[in-house]
C-alpha cells in the first residue's frame, strides 16, 4: 500500500503537514472575515434603519417649520397692524419647554420613580437618561439632540439631590468610572416631606438644540 494513501500514517510527510496547517490557517481566516462580514451586515442594517428613521423624522420637522413659518407670517402682518412703528422681531427668540414629557414634572417624577424601584441599588446618569429616552419615546437622532437630553436629566436630577434632598450622589468607586451613579435617599423630614408634596417642576426651558 502507498504510504502516502494510508489515511492513519504513522509518520505525517512534511508537505501533507504543510498542507493541513495551512488548511487550518486559510480556515481560520475565513471563519474571521465571514465574522467581520456578519457583523458589517447588522451595521448596515442598523445604518439603514436609522436612515429612514431620519428621514420621517426630517419630513416632520419640515412640515412643523412650514406651519410655523405661516403662523410667524401671520403674526408679522398682525403686529403691524396693531402698530407698524414696533417691529415684529422686538421680543428675540424664545426656546420654550417643549412639553415632550407629558405634564410637567414627568420626567422628574419617572427618574425619582425609577431609582426608588431599585433602591438600594443605584444607577448611572448614562442609563437614567436611556431609561427616561425609551420610556418617553424619544428621537434623538441628532449629537446635539442627545446633549441637549442629557443635560435636561442632569438639571433634573441637580434639583432633587440639592433642593429637595431625596437623591444622592455616589462617590466613584475608582478613578476610572465614567458614568456617575446616582442612589434613592428618600424624604428625610417633615419640610422635604411637604416639599415633593408640592408641584414638581422641571427646569422651564431645555438647552436649545443648538448647544455645543
Amino acid at each position: 500500500m502507498n504510504p502516502s494513501l494510508d489515511p492513519f500514517p504513522q509518520r505525517t510527510p512534511p508537505e501533507l503537514k504543510w498542507l493541513l496547517n495551512e488548511r487550518a490557517a486559510v480556515l481560520g481566516q475565513l471563519g474571521k472575515a465571514q465574522e467581520r462580514a456578519d457583523s458589517f451586515d447588522i451595521a448596515a442594517r442598523r445604518w439603514e434603519e436609522m436612515r429612514a428613521k431620519a428621514v420621517r423624522c426630517r419630513e416632520e420637522a419640515q412640515q412643523v417649520a412650514a406651519e410655523k413659518q405661516r403662523n410667524l407670517q401671520a403674526l408679522d402682518v398682525s403686529i403691524a397692524l396693531v402698530d407698524s412703528r414696533v417691529r415684529s422681531d422686538a421680543a428675540g427668540r424664545v426656546v420654550p419647554w417643549k412639553d415632550k414629557y407629558g405634564a410637567r414634572g414627568a420626567l422628574s417624577n419617572f427618574l425619582r420613580a425609577a431609582l426608588q424601584d431599585a433602591a438600594p441599588q443605584p444607577i448611572s446618569g448614562a442609563d437614567l437618561t436611556k431609561l427616561a429616552t425609551e420610556h418617553f419615546n424619544l428621537k434623538l437622532l441628532t449629537p446635539p439632540e442627545r446633549k441637549s437630553f442629557r443635560d435636561t436629566v442632569k438639571a433634573v436630577l441637580r434639583l432633587a439631590v440639592q433642593r429637595d434632598g431625596v437623591v444622592e450622589r455616589l462617590p466613584k468607586k475608582n478613578p476610572n468610572q465614567r458614568n456617575q451613579l446616582y442612589g434613592w435617599k428618600g424624604p428625610t423630614s417633615l419640610s422635604a416631606l411637604r416639599a415633593l408634596a408640592g408641584a414638581v417642576q422641571e427646569p422651564k426651558h431645555e438647552p436649545a438644540a443648538d448647544a455645543p
